[in-house]
């Protein structure tokens, strides 16, 4: 079989982090479908290793045409089917909403693949990854002004005490977001003849989990896991309460945090399937 294909539902057999991540994540993946007709899932087994498997790809850029309609066209500057990767047979990982699998290809640094979970329409594929780069984009929006009004506050109070006392805010680490490409395989045995898949660096580092979709918030007291709650409150101010980002995923260090599929909330469900409006909203706030 292809890699991605849907096959019959075979034994899974996984490690124990693959575990741990899976559960924490249903009760939001169940919520996210609960609406509309339900998907079948992607009968796949979680290995840390598997088999890579080549393909002609294409490379693909958002933009919107003259009616301001988003869509994904073929990079600037490359043509279809040009460039060569290999995609491991079995995913490394699993989210809510995604598989998660090893991606190599020539002069890129280490990279991974995602694509959804579950069954989708061919016409509706890109439609499902056109919802995450709105969500990656709106947060990275978000992450530049919560940088700034970081360093913003940082100047000021240094001014005021003239430079005799370093600011708490100093150690702040800077936040940054993961800004997905997707990249278009040609697969005979796949529906359609293509697999598309959300393409972005490897985190470096350890992967830990501060918030989700569904109202849970990680209670550490440690620095980042602070940055994190405070971030998802920022945006929601910063959108006069029309927006917040959650989700927050990631690895980070004493000076940045990496987010990776981050989710956006929105009280006009601007952001796909995952967007649970004022609901999420609220459950952010009462954890």
């Amino acid at each position: 079989k292809t890699a991605g294909e849907i096959v019959s539902l075979t034994n899974m057999t996984t490690e124990s982090s693959s575990i741990r991540s899976t559960f924490s994540s249903i009760s939001a993946t169940v919520t996210a479908m609960r609406t509309g007709t339900k998907r079948q899932e992607r009968a796949v087994t979680i290995k840390a290793k598997s088999a890579m498997i080549g393909y002609k790809a294409t490379r693909m850029v958002l933009t919107s045409d003259v009616t301001c309609i988003d869509k994904f066209v073929v990079a600037p500057g490359e043509s279809a089917n040009e460039r060569r990767v290999e995609v491991s047979m079995n995913p490394f990982a699993q989210g809510g909403l995604r598989n998660v699998y090893h991606m190599k290809q020539k002069c890129e640094q280490s990279q991974v693949a995602k694509e959804s979970r579950h069954d989708i329409k061919y016409s509706e594929r890109l439609k499902f990854h056109l919802e995450t780069a709105k969500c990656q984009a709106q947060a990275s929006l978000y992450a530049s002004g919560f940088n700034k009004r970081i360093a913003d506050t940082v100047k000021q109070q240094k001014e005021k005490k003239q430079g005799q006392q370093p600011h708490s805010l100093d150690d702040v680490p800077r936040i940054d977001v993961l800004c997905a490409e997707v990249y278009r395989l040609k697969a005979p045995g796949c529906p359609g003849g293509f697999r598309y898949l959300a393409v972005e660096d490897r985190l470096e580092g350890k992967y830990e989990k501060w918030n989700n979709n569904d109202g849970f918030v990680n209670q550490s007291d440690c620095l980042k896991c602070q940055v994190a709650q405070a971030f998802s409150h920022f945006s929601y101010k910063s959108s006069e309460k029309q927006e917040m980002v959650v989700d927050i995923q990631g690895s980070g260090n004493s000076s940045t945090c990496m987010y990776t599929d981050p989710q956006v909330h929105s009280v006009g469900k601007e952001f796909g399937r995952a967007d649970r409006r004022i609901s999420g909203i609220n459950k952010f706030f009462a954890s």
